[in-house]
């Protein structure tokens, strides 16, 4: 049965790809390479046609069908439900941190702070939230629900584009590199992670490469070899500046990792065998740029990432060599070897989220390894016969190496600062692009007539493997034809024609198994006992939610407006899920999943959960009473909750060695740890109201005396600006992971009277990003007013 067609939603998505083509027509210029209006068309049509079916009324791009095994309470399951469970982060992380995005955006706020997420966190930290993303930005014009197949169909678009100019740029023919662009966006650069920033980010690689390139290769004119400052120059400068900011600001380190080395292979290999001193010094200025450019997001980043759960998970990780023997099995970690035969096959593994799948790792990450038969077969003609792919296929190499866990490439790596704590399967999306670049050089003196004999004994074994490591019959139909090109007396045009639909043949079918679609009214459905429970939390003081066991997950509850105390995010600090531990049970470090295996200890209620959705087998500590019943759950409510700011009886001092077995030995919610010496009389009387909150501003009023401790449940300190009277409060920490601040004597000689506190938070380091990033657009606003100017004569 034919599903009817959105008519409204596809125009837009035509208008905002062909706008967003001639704004990368521009780019591509300034790089020195002319796109033609069939080049654009082809990148516009191509994602359209292939994303026709996920525009349907019923069915869009994302998966949620699992959500009614995340357990949103009053949600049934669904058939199959499970079949798309992979691809969670996109429901569970990215859709609730897009939600906190546009409702602040609304509010005119830029969402430097958020109470609703992970018990307050900022998404300005996390790069996955993509708050600067060029794709993620364009998208947002675009209903939530249909944020995935819009920024894909960009995403398609921007590789697509990047691909052909690349391939131009090192000298392919114009029908070769459209190919190779068409096929780059259906392969495993974008696809198996393809509602993920993972992709965003590999899709802007081939334009920052080409940048790098068009820096340190191109010659200047005669008369501009002496002015730096050349209008040339200008657009090359200007141009790699946009192309880093998009790699850096589309939400991936790792993948922006893969991306540099991309661009340090083909500087190395493809630029000039002496780069000059101007050239070096243009291509430092436009990375500078836009590395500035992209500040506001990678400073903050860069100063919480080392205190995140991801730092700590993976500097954990050892390289052990004792390990390695004569056995060329044992050269390589086990868990990813499966990595080499998903790059020979599409079926290595059987049908993507059909089959169950047959390796070690999943369809995601070995997907990414698979660039398509049409890329494999010019890779290796490409390695036999042109020099200068040979660099590119020694960025793939290495990149597999480290993606398979080849023992010496990964002590190595790991032996460098900052790059052990990358997962060298991130690489992959970009060495597909690299391999289809590559393929694109190999099959241009293919159809050339420059065929070598050597080619078709070479590709004979290939096919052959390719066929043993899983084939069905498409995989045996496209090789057929793939040989045939080789030995068929016809023309280039002819034989082009045969490639091109070998590439579809073989990818399309592939490409749309890696796709999720699922109805728009199962986004976030609401329930009844849902609609209850943010009715119970809700009011002038703030409460936070819980779930027990696996009960409405972190952050899914905040796209309900219901505030949590856990977090679903890999830069979730680790202090914080030290506390979440020892009060919840909650520890998703290692696991990936946190289950909530308690209730009953003080830090629940020091951490103002006011309310619990639990089934029925769970046990409900005293302090909670049931408010209500559903779908055999039950929503309960927790009479001694504290207010998330509020005087304690006692303070103690406590060493961060003594912290954990300390806080374990917790009995009241009124007595709290600090990180320092403070005199016994802060404590034990006093009041705290709230007169006013807002994301990130808080304004209290505060009835205590001088030197009083007020203790709060808000994640801290950095980052936040207390204030009273003028005058900045001192702050510290609170249970290990929490912000506190002391009240000032009265400077207006009223003694004891309430004082009106108000806390402000700002990301670490984001006032000097947004510093940087405003320098940077000036200097290039002025490299674009130049670009502009005809050269001198």
């Amino acid at each position: 049965m034919i599903e009817p067609l959105n008519g409204w939603l596809i125009v837009r998505l035509l208008l905002l790809t062909g706008a967003s083509s001639v704004l990368l027509a521009g780019l591509a210029r300034g790089l020195g390479i002319f796109l033609s209006w069939r080049d654009l068309g082809l990148a516009v049509l191509a994602p359209a046609l292939f994303l026709l079916p996920f525009a349907s009324q019923s069915r869009t791009l994302h998966s949620t069908d699992f959500l009614s095994l995340a357990q949103i309470p009053g949600l049934a399951t669904t058939v199959e439900a499970d079949r798309y469970e992979l691809l969670n982060d996109p429901v569970l992380q990215f859709l609730p941190w897009e939600i906190e995005i546009r409702r602040q955006l609304q509010r005119g706020s830029l969402a430097l702070w958020s109470d609703r997420l992970e018990g307050g966190t900022s998404v300005w930290v996390n790069p996955q939230a993509e708050v600067l993303s060029p794709i993620r930005l364009a998208s947002r014009l675009f209903e939530i629900e249909h944020l995935f197949l819009a920024g894909l169909a960009l995403k398609m678009l921007v590789v697509s584009l990047g691909v052909m100019v690349l391939s131009r740029r090192l000298g392919v023919s114009v029908e070769v590199a459209r190919l190779a662009g068409v096929l780059a966006s259906l392969g495993g650069g974008i696809m198996p992670w393809a509602l993920f920033p993972h992709s965003a980010t590999a899709s802007w690689a081939p334009w920052l490469v080409c940048g790098v390139l068009a820096c340190v290769r191109d010659v200047p004119a005669h008369k501009e070899s002496q002015r730096w400052l050349s209008a040339t120059d200008c657009r090359r400068v200007l141009s790699t500046s946009l192309a880093a900011f998009a790699v850096l600001a589309s939400g991936h380190p790792e993948v922006a990792v893969a991306s540099a080395l991309f661009c340090g292979f083909a500087a190395l290999g493809l630029g000039r065998r002496r780069i000059g001193r101007l050239a070096t010094v243009r291509l430092l200025v436009a990375l500078v740029l836009g590395s500035a450019l992209a500040a506001p997001m990678l400073l903050p980043f860069a100063g919480a990432v080392s205190s995140s759960q991801r730092a700590g998970e993976m500097t954990s990780e050892t390289v052990d060599l004792a390990h390695a023997g004569w056995s060329p099995a044992s050269w390589f970690d086990g868990e990813h070897v499966d990595f080499i035969g998903a790059a020979l096959s599409p079926v290595a593994f059987g049908r993507a989220y059909i089959d169950d799948f047959g390796g070690r790792t999943n369809w995601a990450e070995a997907g990414a390894a698979y660039a398509g038969l049409v890329a494999l077969v010019g890779a290796v003609v490409a390695l036999l016969s042109v020099r200068r792919a040979r660099w590119l296929l020694g960025y793939y190499a290495f990149c597999m190496l480290a993606a398979t866990g080849f023992l010496p490439v990964a002590w190595l790596v790991s032996r460098l600062p900052l790059l052990e704590l990358i997962s060298y399967n991130r690489l992959l999306p970009v060495a597909s692009l690299a391999l289809m670049v590559a393929a694109a050089l190999g099959w241009d003196r293919a159809l050339s007539g420059s065929k070598r004999p050597t080619s078709w004994l070479i590709l004979l074994p290939v096919s052959l493997i390719s066929l043993w490591v899983g084939s069905n019959g498409m995989t045996i139909v496209v090789w057929v034809f793939l040989l045939v090109v080789f030995v068929m007396q016809a023309p280039p045009s002819t034989r082009m024609a045969v490639l091109v639909v070998c590439g579809l043949l073989d990818l399309a079918p592939w490409a749309w198994r890696e796709l999720p679609r699922s109805a728009p009214t199962t986004l976030f459905p609401s329930t009844p006992l849902l609609v209850s429970a943010a009715a119970e939390v809700d009011g002038v003081e703030p409460l936070r939610l819980v779930g027990g066991g696996f009960e409405g997950y972190p952050s899914m509850l905040s796209a309900y407006g219901i505030e949590d105390v856990r977090p679903h995010n890999p830069m979730a600090p680790r202090d914080q899920l030290m506390v979440l531990e020892i009060a919840l049970g909650f520890s998703p470090t290692g696991s990936y999943f946190g289950e909530v295996t308690e209730l009953g200890h003080p830090l629940v209620d020091f951490l103002n959960v006011g309310a619990a959705i639990v089934p029925y087998d769970f046990e409900l500590p005293e302090g909670f009473e049931v408010i209500g019943v559903a779908d055999f759950r039950r929503l309960a409510r927790n009479r001694d909750v504290r207010k998330r700011w509020f005087v304690p009886e006692r303070a103690e001092s406590v060493a961060g060695e003594n912290l954990t077995d300390w806080l374990q030995d917790l009995r009241s919610a009124d007595v709290v740890a600090i990180d320092r010496e403070v005199d016994s009389a802060c404590c034990g009387q006093g009041e705290v109201s709230t007169l006013d909150v807002d994301p990130g501003h808080i304004r209290l009023k505060v009835e205590a005396q001088a030197g009083s401790l007020v203790a709060t449940s808000l994640l801290g300190p950095r980052g936040w600006t207390v204030r009273s009277q003028g005058r900045s409060l001192e702050t510290l920490t609170v249970n290990g992971a929490f912000l506190g601040f002391l009240l000032p004597d009265r400077s207006d000689g009223a003694g004891d009277a309430p004082q009106v506190v108000e806390l402000s938070y700002r990301p670490p380091y984001w006032a000097a990003g947004v510093a940087a990033a405003a320098s940077s657009f000036l200097i290039l606003v002025a490299l674009g007013w130049r670009a502009g100017r005809r050269p001198l004569a």
